[in-house]
């Protein structure tokens, strides 16, 4: 009878302490990502894309940094470019930044526009080919004429199309995702993904100096509602790999300013379809 009693006393115990190891279990399970305590912003200047030396043909001063070279170097994209005075006769005058933000009022990712530390590149100029062909259009805009340091006119006018600034990124997300329709409770790493934030170029007064573009967008909210607000996103920035699906014309592995391709028009969101090359990525100028 003692017996019996402590097995059914027993009984009501081992169901709690089952579904204690239940509940541990499942959190432990739901308990996938390993994240900082925080991680806000990111700061970068940006500089001239230049094509990759595929095929060498000549050497680099082993002195300074050994390995094959190609001369001359070519610019990525052939439609934009910027002042130097040794290359076109203007003054150098390019600059740029981007800066991504998070912010907790509402949970969002900001894109803040404005020199010098935010959002902004500044003197992008048409080339002379692309100014007389398919670029016309976004090459000519009212007041887009600049001049040479030495005078006269210059074949460089300013840019009034738009760029794309372009990064491969990699989410790894809080009970966002699940089979098809749903329930959307686990946590999960999203396939690779080209994130696109348009910039909107404008002509600048000065004759000097080529058009400076800012963000089309705010913040990612603006842009496209797709912050899942009170989940925590551990988002890589800049990633090597392209999704399947993704552009795969792109290049990867940073944070690229892409020209508008042909028709100098941006789309939000989706990487351009027409032809886009690289114009500016992040990265540093030795003076």
């Amino acid at each position: 009878m003692n017996a019996s009693l402590r097995k059914r006393a027993l009984l009501p115990l081992m169901g709690a302490i089952a579904v204690v190891g239940m509940l541990v279990s499942a959190s432990s399970a739901s308990a996938n990502i390993v994240r900082p305590a925080g991680a806000t912003p990111i700061g970068a200047s940006v500089v001239i894309a230049y094509a990759p030396c595929t095929a060498p043909n000549a050497q680099h001063n082993p002195a300074n940094l050994p390995g094959g070279a190609c001369t001359p170097p070519a610019q990525f994209t052939p439609r934009l470019t910027a002042g130097d005075p040794a290359v076109n006769g203007s003054g150098a005058n390019f600059r740029g930044n981007i800066k991504l933000a998070v912010t907790l009022a509402p949970s969002n990712v900001q894109f803040p526009s404005g020199a010098p530390n935010n959002n902004y590149t500044q003197d992008v100029r048409c080339t002379p080919g692309y100014a007389s062909t398919a670029g016309a259009a976004v090459c000519s805009a009212p007041g887009s004429g600049n001049v040479l340091l030495a005078g006269g006119a210059s074949p460089n006018p300013d840019y009034s199309g738009a760029l794309n600034t372009v990064s491969y990124i990699r989410i790894t997300d809080q009970a966002n995702s699940g089979p098809a329709g749903g329930p959307y409770t686990s946590d999960a790493t999203v396939q690779d993904l080209a994130f696109a934030v348009a910039a909107d170029c404008t002509v600048t007064a000065s004759t000097t100096i080529g058009s400076t573009c800012l963000p089309r967008h705010a913040s990612a909210n603006a842009l496209c509602g797709c912050v899942a607000t009170g989940k925590r996103s551990n988002i890589e920035v800049g990633v090597g790999n392209s999704a399947a699906g993704a552009a795969s014309s792109l290049p990867t592995g940073a944070i690229f300013g892409m020209d508008g391709g042909n028709d100098g028009v941006v789309p939000d969101l989706v990487a351009d379809t027409d032809s886009p090359a690289p114009f500016s990525r992040t990265g540093l100028f030795l003076p």
